[in-house]
């Protein structure tokens, strides 16, 4: 093979080495440094927007509180006003209600927020000091029988003359102790005093009862006195039950009565049978009455209640009630 046409080896090329061919010069020139960065970031916007002003001014104070038409508060040292009628108090027609229950006999129904398990421990207080009331009543009943004898069947001037005596003496405690229990709180309400006044009241009511019964039949006492516990158990669930309000109805059961008192007085100067029984059906009528309206004073839940510390006078009326219905029903059923 002829080489001689070829064109030399370039300088650099040792044919006797037998390398690789020199490179075609080398890699070419970079193209520069990278180019210029448009200048720093471009300027941020202004600073955040200048806030408002400051927060809108508050108001001076809070508004003025509602306050009740009527006189301020008087200043230290000064007295309370005097309570206007019919705004601080509120009248009933046999006591008065007002804001403060602990010196009030008598509060308002709607108003008063008697808690129902104070007010059936109230009742239950109220009834069982009524047990014992009757059950001492009807002990002393039961003595005087025995002990001093029926003056109907067995009549003795001297007896009769001491029992008598007895029953006026026992007229004029209970009288007395009943005016003090109904009208003095403080006394009716101090603890163990009224409880004391309470029992000398029910032995004197008792003793009188007892010396009434001598002068009547043995039968016509057992009659009146079962006739007495079905009437006040009949009207005691009534008083219960009913929807009528009788403690609303307190100023006409009170002209009622007067207007019975008027009778008996009349009655002083006619002596009539027929008289008699008229006048104790009406007693009988009456007491009734205010045996269902004191049930439900003492109940509760009607216009006007008792209040829970009344236990002693919530005792004492009915108490009353039920001896009167028995007295009123020994003179119709028997003649003395």
């Amino acid at each position: 093979m002829d080489y001689s046409s070829k064109d030399p080896p370039p300088p650099t090329y040792d044919a006797s080495y037998g390398g690789y061919p020199p490179q075609a010069g080398g890699y070419p020139p970079q193209a520069g440094a990278y180019p210029p960065q448009g200048g720093a970031y471009p300027p941020q916007a202004a600073l955040y927007p200048p806030q408002g002003a400051a927060y809108p001014p508050q108001q001076a104070a809070y508004p003025p509180q509602y306050a009740p038409p009527g006189p301020a508060y008087p200043p230290t040292g000064g007295s309370y006003p005097a309570p206007q009628a019919g705004k601080d108090h509120v009248a009933v027609d046999v006591g008065y209600s007002s804001g403060n229950t602990d010196d009030d006999m008598i509060r308002v129904g709607n108003r008063g927020l008697s808690d129902p398990d104070i007010r059936r421990g109230f009742i239950r207080k109220v009834y069982i000091i009524l047990c014992m009331q009757f059950g001492v009543t009807v002990a002393t009943i039961l003595l005087m029988q025995k002990f001093v004898g029926n003056l109907r069947e067995n009549w003795d001037a001297g007896t009769s003359q001491k029992v008598f005596i007895s029953m006026w003496v026992c007229l004029v405690v209970f009288i007395v102790i009943e005016i003090v229990l109904v009208c003095c709180d403080s006394v009716r309400r101090k603890h163990p005093l009224n409880i004391i006044l309470l029992f000398i009241f029910t032995l004197a009511m008792s003793g009188f009862v007892g010396c009434i019964t001598l002068y009547y039949r043995v039968d016509a006492v057992l009659i009146a006195a079962g006739s007495t516990c079905i009437i006040t158990l009949g009207l005691t669930l009534f008083a219960c039950q009913t929807k009528v309000d009788f403690t609303s109805k307190g100023a006409y059961i009170f002209a009622i009565f007067m207007v019975f008192i008027c009778f008996g007085f009349f009655m002083i100067f006619f002596h009539s049978r027929v008289l008699q029984v008229v006048y104790g059906c009406i007693g009988v009528l009456i007491f009734s009455m205010f045996l269902v309206y004191d049930t439900q004073m003492l109940i509760g839940g009607r216009k006007y209640e008792l209040t829970e510390e009344e236990y002693v006078f919530g005792a004492l009326t009915i108490y009353i009630d039920v001896i009167q219905i028995f007295l009123y029903l020994l003179s119709i059923l028997g003649r003395r």
